[in-house]
């Protein structure tokens, strides 16, 4: 065997190269199969961007390193993502020395493209040689570099590293006195303007190395605000909605969070607390965004505790109509304690009849302190709105991986936990025909009209007036002095979150791409971040907080395009493509998945042209970032009766889709004025279609709202093109 260096590293798919701390990592070696690949592009989560911009890569490949002695070595395996830009794409395994010790890794999903995510494990060789193995499920595997430094070779190691944020400097915040505080000291927004924002900033004063980040803070249980925190190039935000028991600021409400692992920190890294009283929808704006300490602890310092939490379901069957949530609880144990700072609503998943995932919310945990056993409380939303026979069928309830985790960073593993029932007699049948009444006239015609509920009031814009109108659903009467946007198209798609309506691409008036977000609370229009590609008469619906828009019009033609915008952080990220363009299309969401009926494209109605359009139904899964088509070979899903566009919208109500109205060029069943009043039922659990009452007034470019037990129709074409109306109907 040839002489070994007691450190190796490898720059695995480049050259060698000597790294900011002077060590040099040698050329790529020891490797048997596989492909280079390198890529220019700046890497995020490392002041050594080179090591990442090359990689080796193989559906299968293996390093099979020579050592020095046999013995116990610590192996970091160093990767980026510079290829591919979202979860799913790569995922691939790890075994070293013939065990598993990456399992499905996405490297996306992980920590985003283009960033630095290194793996540290600790291994024994017995035979001389350190044998790496790499294998794909999806795509193929890669790894940026390789690092072996035999386990006697030790650094001393390094102290915790704790800033006080009131030694920052601190920009609106202000300094308080509070004696469950470390030092004695905190920061707050107290006894400034109402909705304040503060920055406390520092650099980094500790050595160059890698860490566990915890933060200190208040989470008090009068509001709801928010932390975002950058340490260098990363950012990590949540916010405060915690209910520990008191408003104070005491050691009830003092929560110590986990914000980062294993983050390489240079020193002199810029550090920036930034603290809101709260966010969009919150009324109260009470929380004072109270922060204590942010800690650094090296990952030198290596526990012995290698147990990971356990957790058991307590979870009640539904068997009664009405209901708009269920509570469960799950209760997490430890051998030493949990951290309770991990737990928030991403720690569970609940999967029921047909794949469908309601929405999850933590409500609360039994004590706010590290400890074990710790119960916590979560809350689903029903779908629908509330509970019926549609939704009869087993619920499984399942934690997510890399969620809740011990004081020690181990984190729990994914699985089942159990299952809840949802078992209510059907009673009368779901869907009954339906009434139809009329509403007050609008005060404006509109045309291709986009809308959303706001606290019982209806808001309206559309084609053929800049005006905002509002319909009071108390006293049914309209008003149209409000705020108008500040890109008067039309075909916006819409949709309301956190209290504030939402308008997302449109047709002319430059509102193409555009995000314009009206608050009814100040009568105002803002400006969101634009969209990933210029579009109107796109698809949208709000899944879990955040908003999906697929298709569209770009210029005079259809896009497959998809993206979804999280109005929490104002950021968009690209989707996988929708199986057909189309736009023109009628589109809702069961709470879990986005539904696409119908609409136009390529081969009728490429572009804001009147055509026949099609009858397909395209269904997209966040969970897995996939599309399915009733035009799918050998596809089950029942196309829409009547192919059509220019419905604008679908309303998704008692666990049945309605699609009303829409235009044609030469389609059976319009109206003279080549319109329709039809309203297709669609129930996604039996995969049904039946016809409803039609609507009095056949119509085109609506956006039927549900309210209460009732859908709302107001405005929308008489005619086939450009037309506009003043009738609001409610089914």
């Amino acid at each position: 065997m040839e002489n070994m260096p007691s450190n190796i590293r490898i720059n695995t798919g480049g050259t060698t190269y000597t790294d900011l701390t002077g060590n040099v990592w040698s050329a790529d070696a020891y490797f048997t199969g596989s492909n280079t690949y390198s890529a220019s592009k700046p890497i995020s989560g490392t002041s050594d961007p080179i090591l990442y911009q090359t990689e080796r890569w193989g559906n299968q490949f293996s390093y099979n390193i020579p050592v020095a002695s046999s013995g116990l070595y610590k192996v970091n395996l160093d990767f980026a993502e510079i290829y591919w830009s979202n979860p799913g794409q790569r995922v691939f395994d790890v075994n070293i020395e013939g065990s598993l010790i990456l399992d499905n890794l996405d490297l996306v999903a992980q920590v985003g493209a283009n960033t630095a995510w290194r793996k540290s494990v600790d291994v024994e060789v017995k035979d001389g040689v350190l044998n790496i193995d790499f294998s794909a499920s999806v795509d193929n595997a890669k790894v940026s570099a390789i690092e072996v430094i035999p386990s006697s070779i030790t650094s001393p190691p390094l102290a915790p590293i704790r800033l006080e944020a009131e030694k920052m400097s601190l920009t609106n915040y202000r300094i308080e006195s509070n004696s469950s505080a470390s030092g004695s000291a905190i920061i707050g927004l107290v006894g400034g303007p109402t909705d304040e924002t503060g920055i406390a900033e520092t650099t980094f004063n500790g050595p160059t190395s890698t860490y566990n980040v915890v933060a200190g803070y208040y989470d008090e249980n009068d509001g709801v605000g928010r932390f975002d925190v950058n340490i260098g190039t990363q950012q990590y935000g949540w916010n405060l909605d915690q209910n520990f028991g008191s408003n104070l600021a005491n050691a009830q409400t003092l929560v110590r969070r986990t914000i980062a692992t294993g983050l390489v920190i240079n020193n002199g890294a810029a550090i920036k607390i930034q603290g809101q009283e709260s966010i969009p929808g919150d009324t109260t704006k009470l929380e004072h965004a109270r922060f204590d300490y942010i800690e650094f602890i090296p990952t030198n310092q290596t526990s012995t505790d290698s147990t990971p939490p356990t957790a058991s379901l307590s979870a009640a069957n539904v068997t009664t109509s009405g209901g708009t949530s269920h509570n469960f609880t799950v209760s997490y144990g430890d051998n030493v304690a949990v951290n309770v700072s991990s737990l928030d609503s991403q720690d569970i998943v609940v999967t029921g009849p047909n794949g469908l995932k309601p929405s999850v919310k933590l409500v609360g945990v039994n004590t706010n302190s590290n400890g074990t056993p710790r119960t916590a409380t979560y809350q689903i939303t029903a779908p629908g709105g509330s509970w019926d026979a549609s939704d009869n069928g087993s619920y499984t309830v399942s934690v997510q991986a890399n969620q809740v985790s011990d004081t020690s960073n181990n984190y729990l593993q994914s699985g089942a936990l159990g299952v809840f029932t949802v078992n209510i007699n059907p009673g009368t049948p779901l869907t009954t025909p339906g009434i139809w009444d009329s509403g007050a006239k609008m005060s404006i015609a509109l045309g291709e009209v986009s809308a959303g509920v706001i606290n019982d009031k209806l808001y309206v814009v559309g084609e053929g007036s800049n005006a905002t109108l509002a319909y009071n659903l108390a006293t049914g009467t309209w008003s149209s002095n409000l705020a108008t946007r500040p890109f008067v198209g039309h075909h916006h798609a819409a949709e309301v979150f956190n209290g504030k309506l939402y308008l997302l691409g449109g047709l002319g008036g430059g509102a193409a791409g555009k995000v314009q977000i009206y608050n009814p609370a100040t009568n105002s229009w803002t400006l969101g971040a634009d969209m990933p590609f210029a579009a109107g008469s796109s698809s949208s619906a709000l899944i879990n907080g955040e908003i999906y828009i697929a298709g569209g019009i770009i210029g005079s033609s259809t896009t497959d395009q998809v993206a979804k915008y999280n109005p929490a952080i104002n950021t968009w990220t690209m989707l996988a493509s929708m199986k057909q363009g189309r736009n023109h299309t009628a589109a809702a969401t069961d709470g879990s998945k986005l539904y696409v009926f119908g609409g136009r494209g390529f081969g009728s109605g490429d572009g804001n042209v009147p055509a026949n359009g099609f009858d397909t139904v395209q269904i997209y899964d966040p969970a897995t970032n996939t599309w399915i088509s009733s035009l799918d070979s050998g596809s089950s899903l029942k196309p829409l009766p009547q192919a059509r566009g220019g419905m604008g919208k679908a309303a998704y109500f008692n666990g049945e889709f309605y699609v009303m109205g829409g235009e044609t060029l030469s389609g059976a069943g319009a109206t003279a004025n080549q319109v329709y009043n039809r309203v297709d039922i669609y129930n996604p659990k039996t995969n049904t279609w039946q016809l409803g009452n039609s609507m009095p007034t056949a119509r085109h470019g609506i956006f039927p709202l549900v309210y209460g037990n009732e859908i709302y129709v107001a405005g929308g074409g008489t005619k086939v093109g450009h037309s506009s109306s003043d009738v609001l109907e409610i089914f």
